[in-house]
């Protein structure tokens, strides 16, 4: 599927490096202004079974409890293996590892120590891969449910800063609908840049040092490779996806790299073609994505000084998950809404090297259906930082520009009223001259490489109905197509978070054909009045699909007592009241816990629509009063 994508392009007459600094203050301003973390996060220091152990655990945002769900990623690992020697190969990725793994796991049991968790126990073992050795770093986040089921965001959200242990991801579930009314980022979260060296003028132009620990290389960025060897820290070759340090003398540091290449930094003071002294870009993650593998953005490489005016690597950006049956936007936008991970781009320099810029993260959003106005779009974007500029009339090291990050879709594609975009990082200006006349580097890859429709292939969904009939509820499913598919699991719940398996149904195994099931949960409505419905398709090789959910109530027109759905609720609570109970006199008593009122409603007719958005979450009671007879109360929650 081609994805439509939108760049607008502005002309201006400030220098290049001046609108760069002017960007990275407005992105930085709009981006963290109001931006809250909503996740929990701690380090896994080691795993056994179903148990990790865990330590620098932040609890600040959100905390791990029993029965929720945490992502388990894989940061870092020892990607680079021999390729350690001073070389152009130093810091290439010689395998991948585990690094990129991540899945979902609800937790069973935990312990803690001082209000802290030290162990947590999952309901089930992990299924990937994940290693601890000096090089790794794995860490748990986690998944913030939201709503009840639907959520409507009250503010922008963003990732704890990655420290080296934990952060760079914001990971959100929405059981039913999300509204966006704010924006979502990681932006500049991910691994971080590396510092410009200290002042030393006593280099002269060369590209034979790709490692070093002399502080007066500047330092390489951050990447999948977690770097513990002091003598790997400086000088010119990349680590990974991380960009390499500006060299000599007075060059530019690496961009970092994610599924495209960091740009290479810019050429040294009076260095030539043979000896340029730039620090390399970070390497190209893209041949490893998957759907359970993703990656941070590589930071960018220090630049190189003598007259203290050298600046840092850019951050690269971190990762944003959201899922959610349904992702929506409303007709008034009062901000513009992006879900993005872009990379930080570096700061100038005067007549000094610059730093890398880093690259950007990935967005992965797992939806089964998006609904966005026109007056409110939505943009998805990874796009890497800019290289910094030299503010000096003389050439010397710009900082190269960040990769792409990668914009994933796992269920899903939206269909109108958005824009994806993975875009390169541009490079910075080695000199103050308009217009440029000397650019560090930049990917070669091609913009937007990183845009991903990652959807499995095993069961194409065209159609979930739910409907009462009398007690009963009859489910109907349709498959347009059918891929190794063996069965279908009939799942209900009480509260649209919890479900149990109540029937199993046999799938065709392969079918290019539009296919028809039902099955009818018998006499579903003894006691309850009301259940939410999913069906579950799962592969002969274990992977799995769901259905959207289905909120079915018992036939109102039938019933003989007072029914209030969807419970919980969110923002809307329907009361429906029996004919038989309605007259002049009739009443809705809406209580608090505490059995105080909190608001009266007259009843003209069987449904009654109550607009509760802006109740605190907690218990209610919902008392139908008929001329000061009780006909029934009911509890919901909020």
């Amino acid at each position: 599927m081609q994805l439509t994508n939108y760049r607008i392009e502005l002309k201006v007459t400030a220098p290049t490096w001046v609108l760069a600094a002017a960007l990275v203050i407005m992105s930085t301003a709009f981006s963290f202004c109001t931006a809250q973390v909503v996740n929990g996060y701690a380090k896994v220091t080691g795993l056994s079974g179903a148990t990790l152990s865990l330590s620098s655990v932040n609890e600040t945002a959100d905390s791990f409890e029993n029965g929720e769900k945490v992502m388990l990623i894989q940061m870092q690992d020892n990607v680079i293996g021999s390729n350690i020697t001073n070389a152009n190969t130093f810091g290439t990725i010689a395998g991948i590892g585990s690094a990129g793994n991540y899945e979902f796991l609800t937790i069973s049991t935990h312990t803690e120590v001082s209000g802290l968790p030290n162990t947590i126990t999952f309901t089930s073992a992990p299924t990937r891969t994940y290693t601890f050795t000096v090089n790794s770093s794995v860490q748990i986040v986690s998944l913030r449910r939201l709503g009840a089921p639907n959520f409507s965001t009250t503010s922008a959200m963003t990732a704890l800063a990655w420290n080296g242990d934990i952060g760079g991801v914001v990971a959100i579930e929405v059981l039913g609908t999300l509204t966006l009314n704010h924006s979502i980022n990681a932006n500049y979260t991910g691994f971080r840049g590396g510092a410009k060296s200290v002042n030393d003028g006593t280099l002269t132009c060369l590209n034979s040092v790709y490692f070093a620990s002399m502080t007066g290389y500047g330092y390489k960025g951050e990447g999948i490779h977690k770097n513990t060897n002091v003598n790997f820290t400086n000088a010119r070759g990349k680590i990974a996806n991380g960009g390499g340090g500006g060299l000599t003398h007075n060059s530019g540091g690496g961009g970092g790299g994610n599924v495209s290449t960091g740009g290479t930094g810019g050429i040294g003071w009076q260095c030539t073609v043979a000896n340029t002294g730039h620090g390399l870009g970070g390497q190209t993650l893209m041949p490893y994505y998957s759907q359970n593998r993703i990656f941070m953005g590589g930071g960018g490489g220090g630049g190189q000084m003598n007259n203290s005016v050298a600046t840092n690597g850019g951050n690269g950006g971190g990762i944003v998950y959201i899922k959610a049956n349904q992702i929506v936007t409303s007709n008034v936008c009062t901000t513009p809404i992006s879900i993005t991970a872009q990379g930080q781009t570096s700061a100038n320099s005067g007549n000094d090297g610059s730093g890398g810029a880093g690259a950007a993260g990935a967005v992965v959003v797992y939806a089964n259906s998006f609904v966005f106005s026109s007056a409110c779009p939505v943009t998805f974007s990874a796009n890497g930082g800019t290289g910094g500029s030299v503010g000096n009339g003389g050439i010397h090291g710009a900082g190269g520009g960040g990769g792409q990050g990668a914009v994933i879709f796992l269920a899903s594609v939206p269909t109108s009223n958005f824009t994806t975009q993975t875009l390169n990082g541009a490079a910075g200006c080695n000199n103050s001259a308009v217009p440029c006349t000397s650019f560090s580097g930049t990917s070669p890859e091609p913009n937007n490489s990183g845009v991903m429709m990652l959807i499995p292939l095993g069961v194409s969904f065209v159609d979930f109905s739910a409907e009462a009939i009398d007690r009963n509820v009859l489910l109907r499913w349709s498959t347009a197509s059918e891929i190794n598919s063996d069965y279908f699991t009939i799942e209900r719940s009480l509260d649209g978070e919890n479900f149990a398996v109540i029937a199993q149904v046999q799938a065709a195994g392969s079918s290019q054909n539009l296919l028809d099931y039902e099955f009818v949960d018998v006499n579903a409505f003894v006691p309850i009045m009301q259940f939410y419905y999913r069906v579950k398709e799962v592969d002969f090789d274990g992977k799995i699909m769901y259905t959207e959910l289905r909120l079915v109530q018992m036939n109102q027109q039938q019933s003989n007592h007072v029914v209030v759905f969807p419970n919980p609720f969110s923002e809307v609570l329907n009361v429906f009241i029996p004919q038989k109970s309605i007259n002049d006199q009739t009443q809705i008593f809406l209580m608090d816990e505490l059995n105080r009122v909190i608001e009266t409603y007259s009843v003209q007719h069987e449904m009654n629509s109550l607009m509760l958005g802006g109740l605190s979450k907690g218990i209610y009671f919902i008392s139908v009063v008929d001329g000061g007879r009780l006909v029934e109360t009911v509890r919901v929650v909020k």
